[in-house]
């Protein structure tokens, strides 16, 4: 459960650095995490 949700929490940061950083990387998390889940 603590693994899930540090891995939640991680993957909202890096959504957000990227959609803030470089919106092309976000769109490309939003498709690994498409594909993973």
């Amino acid at each position: 459960i603590v693994g899930a949700n540090l891995f939640a929490t991680w993957s909202i940061l890096l959504t957000r650095v990227a959609n803030k950083f470089a919106p092309a990387m976000g769109y490309i998390v939003k498709d690994v995490k498409t594909v993973i889940l």
